[in-house]
């Protein structure tokens, strides 16, 4: 049985607000365990950016709806900013991961790196 990431990119639209906006659109991420590995050290044996941190009290709507469908098959629930990703080397990126850097590439040029993440979990 594999193991898959279920993703939302979020943005923080204002400084001094505590509000984070959920992309609305689904963020598919093929499953790839070197990526898993070094979000969250799931399912490989890179060094992650972090152990998984939990669900920020922050976190967007969207994004805990999608937890609460899941129920207890979720689990390593983390989140990343675009600075801490932007760290990685991008060679080993494979398509999907590309594609959803890129969309937060673009949201950091606006906002600001430290407002945009990436807040995620996988299940079995």
């Amino acid at each position: 049985m594999g193991c898959d990431i279920h993703a939302t990119i979020e943005v923080k639209k204002y400084k001094d607000d505590n509000f984070w906006l959920g992309e609305v659109r689904d963020i598919y991420i093929y499953r790839s365990y070197w990526l898993f590995s070094i979000l969250a050290g799931v399912r490989g044996d890179e060094e992650p950016i972090s152990k998984p941190r939990g669900v920020p009290e922050d976190a967007s709507s969207e994004y805990k709806a999608k937890l609460e469908d899941w129920g207890g098959g979720a689990h390593s629930m983390s989140y990343v900013y675009f600075n801490e990703l932007k760290e990685y080397p991008k060679k080993d990126f494979d398509y999907s991961t590309e594609k959803f850097y890129q969309i937060m590439e673009l949201y950091a040029k606006d906002f600001g790196d430290e407002n945009v993440r990436l807040i995620f979990f996988f299940d079995n």
